[in-house]
């Protein structure tokens, strides 16, 4: 009898040691937790604010990156909207926001009240910018040498002190101007099985279109190769596309169908109007040009746009080769499967 309660008792004995484990694995986990939160409270509360400016009144900045073109970027806001010295620039004016935001609101990690300019890398300075307010107050800032130890960088403020920050900063202004272009987007909303027909114009004039499936397939794998990532020319007017061979004569014109959202018939019962979806018609333009004089690249531009791409030879020319399939040819074909499938084993 005693044998069996002592059997009995060993589980117990085991299953309370447990807890007992995973209570203090939690109690010290909690523990961990609470002063990692306060260490991170700490820290903030002794971040040092170096600028605490309202960004919708900034009017210009303007920065010069040293391990790039060396040379100085500067946009200014036209009304609402930030736009490069060339008017005509297709600025993408949402990273000169960000910039502009990053640069407003500026936190030290800590002072530094020794050394010289030249000690941190202040004297050549990584990235010098300088932000205008209202159109008459300039705010002077630069970015120097990385700490090794801490990975933090090297500041100085507009007043002249030297401080260090996080490395947060410096990739707002690691672009050049040509980085900031904001290029024309491929049209996203094209589904293959809503082309209707795909229409391929050559240099001569003559016209290719393409209307079964598997013809729409081979067409539109070669058409997404135009993905408007390399540019030749960032503006260009209708006499400066005839230059690069873009009369809106050759090209490639996709009808499909796309998705639109309308407004339903009915309302909700907070009065809002339902939605639904429809099909509708639409078209999308690609015209083709020369090719460059060296014979790397053809030129393009998709409709709506004032930028000239390039696209590798073998690619349009490619296109070019491509030849619809007649309607006798896929007579053929299908009844050259209806029997292959008919005949017996």
């Amino acid at each position: 009898m005693t044998k069996k309660r002592k059997n009995k008792c060993i589980p117990i004995f085991v299953l309370l040691a447990v807890f007992a484990v995973i209570l203090i694995a939690y109690l010290a986990l909690s523990d961990a937790n609470d002063r990692r939160e306060a260490e991170e409270a700490a820290a903030e509360d002794t971040m040092i604010s170096l600028a605490e400016l309202d960004e919708s009144t900034a009017t210009e900045i303007r920065y010069k990156n040293r391990d790039l073109s060396g040379t100085w970027i500067t946009f200014t806001k036209s009304g609402d909207t930030w736009q490069a010295e060339d008017p005509d620039f297709p600025l993408n004016t949402e990273r000169v926001t960000a910039m502009v935001s990053a640069i407003s609101n500026i936190a030290a990690n800590r002072s530094v009240d020794e050394g010289s300019a030249a000690e941190y890398g202040l004297d050549d300075p990584a990235v010098q910018i300088e932000v205008t307010y209202n159109g008459n107050t300039t705010y002077r800032y630069a970015i120097g040498d990385k700490n090794t130890f801490n990975g933090e960088y090297y500041f100085q403020n507009d007043d002249g002190s030297f401080y260090m920050i996080s490395a947060g900063l410096l990739p707002y202004f690691q672009y050049d101007l040509e980085d900031l272009i904001l290029l024309d987007s491929v049209v996203s909303d094209i589904q293959t099985e809503y082309i209707r027909a795909i229409t391929v114009t050559l240099p001569t004039g003559e016209e290719r279109v393409f209307t079964t499936e598997e013809d729409i397939a081979a067409v539109y794998e070669l058409f997404c190769e135009f993905d408007c990532t390399r540019y030749a020319d960032y503006y260009a007017d209708d006499a400066e596309m005839a230059e690069y061979g873009i009369t809106k004569t050759a090209g490639i014109r996709i009808d499909y169908k796309r998705s639109v959202t309308v407004a339903g018939t009915e309302t909700t019962s907070d009065g809002q109007s339902t939605q639904g979806t429809t099909l509708m018609d639409a078209t999308y333009d690609l015209y083709t040009g020369d090719k460059s004089e060296d014979g790397s690249a053809y030129y393009y531009t998709p409709q709506k746009s004032t930028i000239v791409y390039t696209i590798e030879p073998e690619v349009l020319e490619a296109l070019w080769q491509l030849e619809p399939t007649t309607v006798e040819e896929a007579l053929e074909e299908a009844e050259l499967l209806t029997g292959e499938m008919s005949e017996p084993e």
